[in-house]
Order: C-alpha cells, then structure tokens, then sequence
C-alpha cells in the first residue's frame, strides 16, 4: 500500500510541477503583461506543494516523493539541469517543512527549534539523527549514483555526513559515544552496511586526523549549518559539487 501511495504522491507533483510550468508558459507567450513572472510561478509551486506536504503526506519519505516528482516534473517541461538542480534545492526545505511562502526560512528554524531542547538522551539522538536524514535526503536527491559509488567520492560524502552529525552532536551536547551511535545509523541509512558502518565509525578518529576527512567533515557540518539557519536555501547542492570534484580527481 505505502508503495502505490508513493507512486501517488510523485505523480502530484509532477503534475503540479510540469502543468504549473506550462500554465505559465502559455500565459506568458497569450498576455505577456498579466503573466507571471518566473519567479513568481516557482514561488507559487513551492507553496503549492509546501501546502500539500503538510495536508496530505504523513512521513518524510512521502515529503520526499514530492521533491522527487518536482524534479522529474520540471526536467520533463525541459528546464536545464542547473536551473532543475537550484529549483529543488531552493523549495526542498519548505515542502519537508510543510511551510508555505515567506514560512520558507521558518520552517527550517523550527526544525531546530522543535528539536533543539529534548527532554531526555534518547530524544536527542532521534533528533540528531532526524535532522542529520532530512540533510541527507536534500543532498543526494540531484546526485547520479553511478559518481557516488565511485570509492572517493563515497567515502568523502559519508566523511561529509559524519561532519554534518558532528554539528548536531555538538547542538544538543551529545557524548562521543552518543555521535558515534548517531553516526552508525546515519551511515547506514546512507547505505553502508552494518560491517562497513562499524569500521567507518571505528576509524573516524583517524580519518577526521588526515586531510581529506577533515575538509570533508568540516564542508558538512558549515552546510548543514547555513541550511538549517534558513541563510541557504540551495546549501544541499554543495555535495552535489564535492562529489563532481572528487569523482574527476580520481579519473
């Protein structure tokens, strides 16, 4: 059932995403002056689907969906990557959030807010690795996996991740051995099995030591930072550009 309802929910928004874009393209060329601006259509979008995702989807998986059938939707109306790729980064924390319009750079903020005082240890972990998913989510949602899986660019965007909980263990005043549990599971919801994940989080001490990881995990824990502060609407696109770079440095 959850599967055909995902399906549900990426098709929404692929129609709203590509029949909004076309709706404005028509207006634009039949009465230049009525029309909307671009950027009002895509302002119109984002609400569009901020609204549906607090009315209708009960998980962020289902919010993911929407950010997914936004992306399909707009590369199908023949936008180019670069546009698709800051559209969907511009809109993707409205639509997890479930905050429309000026609500935008809120949202986020309540996210941590909401999270940022738990009354008890388990709940700061749950927070933390929350927090640490809905990050995760945004950053890989215009990244090929066929790049990713490549070794250095896999290994630098789990370094990526690891920087980015490290951020959030320091926020809610985790232990070292509270992050590296917050860690193992993020690593695996990243796809690292459990023997992998157990290694990497082993080796972290080391890794974090040597220039490569210490850049990487430095790079995760500023972006997630500017994303969740609402000052960078498009800082998951930064991984995007990481993984690029460090997939041609291997070639």
């Amino acid at each position: 059932m959850g599967f055909f309802r995902n399906i549900k929910i990426t098709n929404m928004a692929f129609q709203a995403s590509y029949k909004g874009m076309k709706l404005m393209s028509a207006m634009r060329k039949s009465d230049p002056d009525m029309a909307p601006s671009a950027e009002e259509a895509i302002e119109s979008l984002g609400d569009e689907l901020a609204i549906l995702s607090r009315e209708y989807c009960t998980s962020e998986k289902e919010r993911a969906c929407l950010i997914k059938g936004l992306d399909q939707g707009l590369k199908a109306y023949g936008l180019s990557q670069t546009a698709t790729l800051n559209i969907v980064a511009a809109l993707t924390p409205r639509i997890m959030a479930g905050k429309p319009g000026s609500a935008l750079s809120d949202g986020m903020a309540e996210i941590m807010e909401r999270n940022g005082t738990p009354e008890n240890a388990q709940s700061k972990l749950d927070a933390a690795f929350k927090q640490t998913s809905l990050f995760m989510d945004a950053s890989l949602m215009m990244i090929d996996n066929e790049t990713l899986n490549l070794e250095t660019p896999k290994v630098g965007a789990a370094l990526y991740f690891a920087g980015a909980t490290d951020f959030l263990a320091q926020h809610y005043k985790l232990s070292d051995e509270d992050y590296l549990k917050v860690l193992f599971d993020v690593l695996r919801k990243f796809g690292l099995s459990e023997k992998n994940a157990s290694l990497f989080v082993q080796h972290i001490p080391e890794m974090s030591n040597e220039l490569f990881g210490r850049e990487a995990m430095i790079e995760g824990g500023k972006t997630l930072q500017r994303w969740l502060s609402g000052k960078d609407d498009s800082a998951p696109v930064r991984l995007t550009e990481l993984v690029n770079r460090w997939a041609e440095e291997t070639i």
